[in-house]
């Protein structure tokens, strides 16, 4: 989990602490999450990781593929994602014929996380498909 966090990039505060502090830190929030109940938790999450980023490098160099979406698209982001997910979005936004784009200030790429302020993201969501 830490090498994940550190390779996101994301700005928040936590990803620039020493790898030898997160990794209790992790340690500590995988054990206590066992017992919640809002949604999966870190520890499945982990292994699947590994399947963003063999999407990432398959999709290196496709960018103009998108140009025949014909679906109306929603694209998300917050201003202290990382910087490559920023532009991403804003590349993705300049390809995609029929798409809206929304940037929230303050949040990060973990904003939707029901630890991070879930509900904004909803009603950005809600507002698009009703």
């Amino acid at each position: 989990m830490v090498a994940i966090i550190k390779g996101t990039g994301d700005r928040e505060f936590f990803t620039h602490l020493p790898s030898f502090i997160l990794r209790p830190m992790f340690k500590l929030a995988m054990g206590r999450q066992l017992g919640e109940d809002d949604g999966p938790s870190l520890q499945t999450l982990v292994p699947t990781m590994r399947f963003d980023v063999r999407l990432i490098k398959e999709m290196a160099g496709r960018l103009e593929s998108f140009r025949a979406v014909r679906t109306e698209t929603l694209l998300l982001g917050g201003s202290k994602s990382a910087v490559y997910l920023g532009a991403a979005v804003d590349a993705l936004g300049a390809v995609l014929p029929k798409c809206q784009r929304i940037e929230f200030p303050g949040l990060g790429h973990i904003a939707a996380d029901n630890h991070g302020e879930p509900r904004r993201v909803a009603g950005e969501l809600r507002r698009y498909f009703y």
